[in-house]
């Protein structure tokens, strides 16, 4: 039982040995007064208080037993939402690669949350040390992303994706390049490319930046490393960027 909720079930219960003790007080008051000397309405009044004060801990378990159950609904429709998700994520790279060996590509959600990209939701990542990594604005490849989207002009081209075809960067490249720290690289060492879609929110003319979509692979590279230049590959991952972004409004999970 957290702190919290511990002292306030002392709390409830010394509050109901009151009401209790304070029952058991009237009582032997009325019993030795009755000719009724003592006022009616400051008896039934002080006989009503006690009652409630006995019946606190009978709310406060009704109350508690309630919080308990809207938060557990709450956690369970998260789970089976971020499965939906993973779900969604290997359907996408099942359509996306159609002719490659899936257990080389990997797929992720970063959502921008408390000033980080924060992994939401993962596929094929599991065994892997950057499996919950997160990123700030500007750092690797969806950091630039998320920078390219909400930093300056923001306008059609600073919402394309972005691919870096050569992840297996020196030591000193990937800092200068995209400002991995030293614990970054060795997290993200295995990876050999990365594609990175971002995830727009359209309402009208404004464009809401959400998070990244992402795609690497790891252990050998694709049988067609050229696909990620093609306006195919490019407008298909948009098309699911756009589609994983509404199931994230849709199910509330930017929070």
């Amino acid at each position: 039982m957290k702190k919290g909720n511990l002292w306030l079930t002392i709390g409830s219960f010394v509050v109901a040995l009151f009401g209790v003790g304070a029952n058991l007080v009237l009582d032997v008051v009325s019993r030795s007064n009755p000719q009724g000397t003592i006022s009616d309405g400051w008896f039934y009044s002080a006989r009503v208080i006690a009652l409630v004060a006995a019946s606190v801990p009978g709310l406060f378990g009704l109350f508690l037993a309630s919080y308990r159950y809207e938060k557990s609904e709450r956690e369970r429709q998260r789970r089976e939402d971020i499965d939906y998700m993973q779900t969604l994520l290997e359907g996408s790279v099942r359509r996306l690669f159609p002719s490659e060996n899936l257990s080389l590509i990997r797929a992720n959600i970063m959502v921008a949350r408390e000033g980080e990209l924060k992994v939401l939701a993962q596929w094929n990542m599991e065994a892997y040390p950057d499996s919950r990594m997160s990123l700030v604005i500007g750092k690797g490849v969806a950091g630039k992303v998320w920078e390219r989207a909400t930093v300056g002009k923001v306008d059609a081209s600073s919402v394309q994706p972005l691919y870096a075809p050569n992840a297996q960067l020196t030591r000193r490249a990937l800092k200068k390049k995209w400002k991995l720290n030293d614990d970054e690289i060795e997290m993200t060492r295995h990876i050999l490319w990365i594609f990175s879609t971002p995830i727009i929110i359209r309402q009208g003319e404004s464009m809401t930046f959400q998070g990244v979509f992402n795609l690497d692979g790891v252990s050998a590279y694709l049988n067609n490393m050229t696909v990620f230049g093609t306006s195919d590959f490019q407008g298909n991952s948009l098309t699911t960027a756009e589609l994983i972004g509404s199931q994230i409004v849709n199910r509330n999970l930017s929070s």
